[in-house]
């Protein structure tokens, strides 16, 4: 054990070495997708555009990638065979998606419309309005308006 925790170890220096040195700087690095497992890809995906006014950008027989209207980052909606997933399971606290908008209200509105639940309607201690809300098929979803955005 303690031989693969080290050969772990160095593989995991070495690669970090190798990218310090590629030249690639935090500038550089950026979200670029999230993939979730799941039952119909296209019918989610569907949902997404119609509910949330997300962008199919490529589609395959295999996956769809939709992303935000600013392509700031991807959905990779996939369906694995043999692979099943309860994100109904899954605690708010433990995982979630979150979506700012400088309207919470409506998007909140139009998403339950679709079939979201609305678990949680709160302002946090600066005065974000932060709804926490579940998909159709139960992915974790967080709609905020930041009183100041950080992005």
């Amino acid at each position: 054990m303690k031989k693969l925790t080290s050969l772990i170890i160095g593989f995991i220096l070495i690669v970090g070495i190798s990218i310090g040195y590629s030249g690639l700087t935090s500038a550089s690095i950026r979200f670029e997708h999230i993939a979730i497992n799941v039952e119909n890809p296209k019918q989610v995906a569907d949902w997404y555009v119609k509910y949330m006014d997300l962008k199919i950008i490529s589609a395959s027989k295999k996956m769809i990638f939709v992303s935000d209207p600013g392509h700031h980052c991807m959905f990779e909606l996939y369906k694995k065979p043999g692979v099943k997933v309860s994100y109904s399971s899954l605690s708010h606290a433990a995982s979630h998606i979150a979506f700012a908008t400088d309207d919470a209200e409506r998007l909140a509105k139009k998403m339950v419309e679709g079939g979201a639940k609305i678990l949680k309607k709160f302002k946090n201690p600066v005065g974000d309005l932060v709804i926490n809300m579940r998909d159709p098929w139960g992915n974790n979803l967080q709609v905020i308006q930041r009183v100041k955005p950080k992005l």
